[in-house]
């Protein structure tokens, strides 16, 4: 019987420390610090219009994240391990101040939507048509003077905003892309 309270106890540490033993899906966090108590239980991270300048590299630990919401911060760049983020599928970096992404982004396989609008973005790495489950792209207001030709390879992309990059060129091959996609 004492062996079955010491399993008993184990079991009630670990409930209390993550809050709960089971995943919670639909459970919204607020902040790095919270999220970081349990961060395999970790689904949708939304830290809007907080302030944030740098994403801790420590976001690479959320594995099980599904939905990312950083608008409205003072973000200039992505860490490399925000590749990690394998199971993403919704990621608004909207209104930040990111120049650029790391060629990592290309691993976010999962990834659906993509808010990338006001920032200061002036190219996009190749590694973007990796993301080929992408279905909505927003870029709109940014500076973007090119886009990658691997963007051709987003044949599941439905939705796609470039307004307000004044400076941005089109090749032929990416014009033709957006014609046949009805973009």
């Amino acid at each position: 019987m004492k062996g079955m309270k010491k399993i008993t106890v184990g079991f009630l540490l670990l409930f209390m420390t993550c809050g709960t033993a089971w995943s919670q899906p639909n459970k919204t966090y607020t902040s790095f610090e919270q999220a970081l108590e349990c961060p395999e239980n970790v689904y949708i991270l939304q830290i809007r219009y907080s302030g944030l300048s740098k994403i801790p590299e420590t976001i690479g630990r959320f594995h099980n994240l599904v939905k990312l919401d950083l608008r409205g911060n003072k973000l200039t760049s992505l860490p490399d391990v925000f590749g990690l983020l394998q199971n993403l599928q919704v990621l608004d970096l909207s209104n930040n101040r990111i120049g650029q992404l790391p060629e990592t982004f290309g691993m976010l396989m999962h990834l659906k939507r993509l808010d990338l609008r006001y920032n200061q973005l002036e190219t996009l790495p190749e590694t973007i048509g990796m993301l080929t489950k992408l279905e909505e792209l927003d870029l709109g207001n940014n500076e973007l003077t090119r886009l990658p030709e691997s963007l051709t390879k987003l044949t599941n992309l439905l939705e796609l905003n470039l307004n307000y990059n004044h400076k941005l060129i089109l090749s032929p091959t990416i014009k033709t892309f957006l014609k046949s996609r009805g973009l």
